[in-house]
């Protein structure tokens, strides 16, 4: 499955807390941008590491390893559940994120 950028449409804010973050790598940087245009409707991001691979042209180890350095800054928080045998993962924006800015 091919994603086609121009099929998805919002503006990638970067809060300057992650663009000059020196333990976040550019890559990671892009993810969070994409991740947080994807909260906008539901307040939290379910995409799949498979969507999210293809969005970003990567692996899905690529993507869980983004993730998680991403969320060991405190720049995102991953909450999953269980309901019978499906898992639903849910993305939300960090509270050290939502600190930093109201600093800013």
């Amino acid at each position: 499955m091919s994603i086609n950028p121009q099929d998805i449409s919002f503006d990638a804010v970067i809060p300057s807390a992650i663009l000059f973050n020196k333990n976040i790598e550019p890559s990671a940087i892009k993810l969070y941008a994409f991740v947080r245009g994807l909260t906008r409707m539901h307040g939290y991001c379910y995409a799949t590491n498979g969507y999210l691979s293809k969005c970003m042209d990567c692996d899905e180890s690529t993507v869980k390893r983004l993730l998680g350095s991403l969320k060991e800054e405190g720049f995102i928080e991953i909450e999953t559940s269980k309901e019978g045998i499906h898992w639903e993962r849910r993305i939300f924006m960090g509270p050290d994120l939502k600190n930093c800015l109201r600093r800013l």
